[in-house]
């Protein structure tokens, strides 16, 4: 069997202004604001090919892949920058924001500004083998698999000035990656044990940078894990559990803006461990219910927990259909043990910590739809139903997206 695939994607962004936060000050209780703009370009081309087929080795079945792949991604940001005498900064006050006095710069006072542009180009190429075999016919199976792996990253030749200078190579990596694994059925079909490991590498991008401009390292990771799966009456009942050891090098963490640039910070080794179990029940055929919980610490190589991380997270989500037209549901999940890096400037005598810990914060949605015919489905759906506040995305704790209060809504999907 020979399958191939080809995808051409073309990405433009023409006005992307946007506003960011340069400084939280408590000496002075007020917050800097910024304004910054981008043109994106985002072109990729993408091929792929692989054969799949059977042969005995030893009296064994066994299944093999073969394929390769290549892949092309060119971005370019060509920066903009505001008229003369326009105001571009703002300070307002912690205690009284009033940030309708941010005035969003109109897209006529923008022009071209070389001196904030980058381009970059990154070509990946790729090919693979793999395998899976019976050694014990419907009890033990083993999985290889080799990824030889090159992923090359340019200076896009455009011509441009840009903010941080691109040499004509930014990166060139390549590597055999291994993965190995094995399940081992104790029931066949409803109980059984697995274990793996497996490579990976992610090699420096354009703007992975420190607050100088200099490039930070590639990131290789090793995955460990090993679990048990469980499938029960028909799969009314399904399990997971699992527990896993990620390590890491080259990692680094958002750390702020400079001069409306993101910058970042290394930190050489991470390790990620933990354990995690999945259960699915469905007692009756109108009701289903999922349970997911996750424990685990991210930690450097000195033992310190990593900015920007969780330690736990708790999920629950029930669906039941009254009838077949009529179905209600929702979920609840609970993030633990967040925290994220302080970049604060803190009155004077107040001790500053690395990390500043969140709140653990239950979030719960619930939705209700109807079928009002094979073409038209309504529904409502209540977001954030107990109206908690909480951080839905943050890098530093001057780059955070807060939640979005108590919010009814509806919709109606039509297929045509």
């Amino acid at each position: 069997v020979l399958k191939s695939h080809i995808m051409v994607a073309r990405t433009e962004q023409e006005f992307m202004p946007y506003t960011y936060p340069n400084e939280t000050n408590f000496r002075t209780m007020t917050r800097t604001f910024a304004v910054r703009n981008f043109n994106s370009v985002f072109r990729s081309y993408n091929f792929l090919m692989d054969a799949t087929g059977e042969v005995n080795i030893l009296g064994r079945p066994v299944r093999l892949v073969f394929g390769g792949t290549s892949f092309q991604r060119t971005n370019t940001n060509l920066g903009r920058k505001v008229k003369p005498g326009l105001q571009t900064s703002y300070v307002v006050s912690l205690i009284n924001p009033n940030l309708n006095a941010v005035n969003m710069i109109g897209k006529n006072d923008w022009v071209d500004d070389p001196s904030q542009s980058n381009a970059s180009r990154q070509q990946v190429t790729a090919g693979y083998g793999a395998l899976s075999a019976d050694l014990i016919p419907n009890r033990l199976t083993f999985d290889a698999a080799l990824t030889w792996k090159a992923v090359d990253t340019y200076g896009f030749p455009s011509g441009y000035v840009r903010a941080y200078p691109l040499p004509a190579t930014l990166s060139k990596l390549d590597a055999v990656l291994k993965r190995v694994g094995v399940v081992y059925q104790i029931l066949p079909g409803r109980l059984s044990v697995y274990a793996l490991n497996a490579e990976d590498f992610t090699p420096k991008s354009a703007t992975n940078r420190d607050e100088n401009g200099n490039l930070l390292d590639d990131v290789h990771s090793i995955l460990k894990e090993a679990g048990v799966k469980l499938d029960l009456f028909e799969s009314k009942l399904v399990a997971g559990f699992s527990v896993f050891d990620i390590s890491q090098t080259g990692q680094s963490v958002f750390v702020g803006l400079k001069d409306g640039i993101s910058y970042y910070k290394g930190l050489g080794q991470t390790t990620n461990k933990g354990w995690d179990v999945q259960l699915a029940y469905k007692p009756t055929a109108k009701l289903q219910l999922i349970g997911t919980y996750f424990d685990g610490k991210l930690v450097d190589q000195t033992g310190t927990i990593k900015g920007d991380s969780f330690q736990g997270m708790f999920s629950f989500f029930s669906r039941y259909e009254l009838n077949r037209k009529f179905n209600i549901g929702g979920g609840l999940v609970r993030v633990m043990g967040r925290n994220i890096p302080n970049d604060l400037i803190l009155p004077e005598g107040v001790v500053k910590k690395a990390n500043i810990d969140l709140v653990d914060t239950n979030l719960v949605n619930l939705f209700a739809n109807y079928v009002v015919n094979k073409q038209m489905t309504v529904g409502v759906q209540v977001a954030n139903l107990l109206d908690k506040h909480y951080a839905v995305g943050c890098q530093t704790a001057s780059y955070v997206s807060g939640s979005q209060p108590r919010t009814l809504s509806t919709s109606i999907a039509y297929r045509f």
